[in-house]
């Protein structure tokens, strides 16, 4: 063999050359990434061009006859790596045909191998021909420019948009991760199937599962944990990353990471390190993972771990290595806030900083993935009080941001998406909400369905306790309405809206007023009689103000403004003022400054209200014109109170804590703090419930969100 001939292991086809010997497949100059049986079905490909190779061929090449494993799942999902290497497809094949049911071909023309092939130009030949080269590439560029230019011009309009939505499951049980609790079970694909956590119908425990990227049922994976959330897939499609436990754990603490081999056989927990998330990185040798507000990385064995990088005080969840190995992004769920952002750091652990995107004041972001070329970045955000997936183009990051695009707008809320092994398509859970209200006894620990089902939010007792007001949604559109206890004389009182109004009744039942957001995103409150009538405006030179209450004496209404998280822009300072409504004079809540969503007690004595941070509950007594503080969380025991409700008689306040998911009460003498419901058991199946008001002496509404999730396949139109 002359120096110029290539080696006889070599073989070309098309743009790309595979050496059979050293097991490389290159691109032109580039190297492709291509090891194990993808590499070992092109070889034996190669060896038979044009002839078909049996699926038991291949059985006995790429598996020992003592093996045993889902070799039809094992064999479609490395041809399907193959192809994605390739840039081939199963409909349209350049290179690899399928033989249905009995195996494959290989089509193009090759060149190598025992071949004929051409050989390469001698140097002095080559040198001749250089000048004459030039011309020839200059002149075809000349051509060539202006036709680019054209074709390009408009893909450069071109919009991201998601073309087709196909349902791929049917069950509505896939876990999906939550805007409300640091709660992140991925979706992962190797190819030919979809993985998944599903929610057990015995224990509420996620398991593992799976179904064919066609659709289908869900088939339970036979792992021997009791509970498994999915993180993350082996880039050679092979192994699954599970934060589970053998036994149902009472602790997070007993929950570890596991790996699963996706063709069968037991899991095993990964060893010299520990974690709640991680991910693999793109050549599959390393694992990135979280422990506590950090970040670490180790062999994929979870040998030689070192800490890359601390997390700002938060801890990280849906870790992803960029294509090229150069970036982690990450989102990191903040216990105290239930907020949620999206960061990234050098490969390396430094840089650490959130992800610029071109809004200021966005707190929900979660679950961000590349598409295999590294080009687009996708991500769930909440906006607009929904849940939809939101694109950025890599090469778009103009004045220190990039500029997200929208690609859903519903109807569905969007739990995660990922992207498929060829990146036309996006796996996504999306989530189809049913809001159900209860009344539930703190005596009997009873939960009773109200209005079987019509009453959606925010129910309100009247102070005799005969009426009810409540919101009720049908598809996009809330409205306020009153009923009787039993749900006759049902009386609309507010034109339908996009926005959901949050009622509260006078002391003498005449009048409900309620704030909600209005058209052009101001919020406002109104008043509407009870017996019907059109809603006024108590407050027509303010906006953004919210969380109306009524004094005892009905001649008076209390109210808060939009907390800066929520970012609105405001030109007055927060603070807790009150509308006297005989003279229409507002006076400031003294020293309420910082302060907002004010409840005033039924003795018309006390007034609660909290920071900004939800961390604090701070009491205000008008005799003594003094502020105290209520209660409190700290770092070692984190409390978020959220929807603070009187007791009738004064003695008690009630609040959502979001940290752990309890309905609470505080003696408001004593200061002792008491769990009364654990939300997570009010109702099976419920993605989330929440505390809403009391309902008289010894009841409260809870309201629970039962929401059904499946999983949709997204035809992409990328540009």
């Amino acid at each position: 063999m002359s120096s110029f001939d290539p080696p006889e292991s070599v073989v070309r086809f098309g743009e790309f050359a595979a050496d059979l010997q050293a097991g490389e497949l290159h691109r032109n100059v580039s190297k492709i990434k291509l090891q194990g049986q993808p590499f070992e079905i092109l070889a034996l490909l190669l060896e038979h061009p044009g002839r078909m190779v049996t699926r038991e061929e291949l059985h006995r090449r790429l598996w020992p006859a003592d093996t045993f494993v889902d070799f039809e799942h094992g064999l479609n999902a490395a041809v399907n790596r193959l192809r994605e290497a390739l840039g081939d497809s199963a409909e349209e094949p350049r290179f690899i045909e399928t033989v249905p049911r009995r195996g494959y071909k290989f089509i193009a023309p090759v060149d190598g191998a025992g071949a004929s092939r051409s050989k390469v130009l001698p140097v002095a030949h080559a040198q001749v021909q250089i000048p004459r080269l030039r011309l020839l590439i200059g002149a075809a560029i000349l051509v060539i420019l202006p036709v680019v230019a054209v074709r390009w011009w408009p893909l450069s309009k071109r919009v991201p948009r998601v073309t087709t939505w196909t349902l791929l499951s049917f069950s509505g049980q896939t876990v999906f991760p939550s805007t409300l609790i640091a709660q992140f079970p991925a979706l992962a694909t190797d190819g030919s199937r979809l993985y998944f956590s599903v929610e057990s119908r015995n224990t509420a425990a996620p398991r593992l599962a799976y179904i064919s990227i066609a659709g289908g049922d869900p088939v339970l994976m036979a792992v021997p944990l009791a509970v498994a959330d999915l993180r993350h897939i082996s880039p050679d499609g092979s192994m699954l990353l599970v934060f589970g436990s053998v036994e149902l754990p009472k602790f997070q603490e007993d929950m570890h990471l596991w790996l699963v081999p996706t063709t069968g056989g037991g899991a095993r927990r990964l060893s010299n390190i520990d974690g709640h998330d991680g991910a693999w990185s793109p050549d599959g040798r390393q694992i990135v993972y979280a422990s506590g507000p950090a970040l670490y990385v180790a062999q994929s064995n979870g040998s030689d771990s070192r800490k890359l990088t601390t997390t700002p005080g938060k801890k990280a969840y849906w870790i992803r290595w960029s294509p090229d190995a150069n970036r982690i992004r990450f989102t990191l769920a903040d216990s105290k806030t239930s907020e949620q952002t999206l960061w990234e750091c050098r490969a390396d652990g430094t840089d650490v900083h959130r992800l610029p995107l071109s809004w200021d004041k966005q707190t929900q972001e979660c679950c961000g993935e590349w598409t295999p070329d590294g080009r687009h970045f996708f991500f769930r955000a909440k906006r607009d009080d929904r849940s939809d997936i939101w694109l950025i183009r890599e090469a778009e990051f103009l004045k220190g941001k990039y500029k997200a695009t929208r690609l859903t707008t519903g109807p569905l809320d969007t739990g995660a998406a990922i992207s498929s092994r060829n990146g036309k398509q996006l796996f996504a859970v999306e989530v189809q909400g049913k809001p159900e209200v209860f009344k539930y006894d703190l005596k009997t620990r009873q939960l009773t369905p109200f209005l079987a089902g019509a009453a959606e939010c925010c129910v309100s007792t009247s102070p005799d306790g005969h009426w009810i007001a409540y919101v009720e949604g049908r598809g996009p559109v809330r409205t306020l309405w009153r009923s009787k206890p039993d749900g006759s004389e049902r009386l609309q009182l507010t034109a339908p809206s996009a926005s959901q109004p949050r009622p509260s009744w006078s002391p003498d039942g005449k009048q409900i007023s309620y704030f909600s957001k209005m058209q052009d995103g101001v919020w406002k409150i109104h008043i509407v009689p009870a017996s019907g009538g059109s809603p006024r405006d108590p407050l027509p030179n303010e906006q953004n103000v919210l969380d109306p209450e009524w004094s005892p004496d009905g001649h008076s209404l209390m109210f808060g403004r939009t907390p800066n998280s929520w970012g609105i822009e405001t030109s007055t300072t927060n603070s807790i003022s009150i509308l006297n409504m005989d003279t229409n004079q507002i006076t400031t809540l003294p020293r309420s400054e910082g302060l907002f969503s004010p409840h005033w007690s039924p003795n018309g004595r006390y007034v609660v209200a909290m920071p900004q941070s939800f961390q604090k509950l701070m009491l205000f007594d008008f005799a003594t014109q003094t502020w105290t503080e209520l209660a409190s969380g700290t770092d070692q025991n984190p409390k978020i109170f959220v929807d603070v409700r009187w007791s009738p008689d004064s003695k008690y306040l009630y609040f959502n804590e979001f940290t752990n998911m309890f309905v609470m009460r505080i003696d408001r003498s004593s200061r002792k703090l008491e769990k009364i419901v654990d939300l997570k058991k009010v109702e099976p199946g419920a993605a989330d419930c929440r505390l809403y008001n009391t309902a008289g002496e010894g009841a409260i509404w809870i309201h629970c969100s039962l929401a059904s999730a499946d999983i949709y396949a997204l035809d992409l139109d990328l540009p």
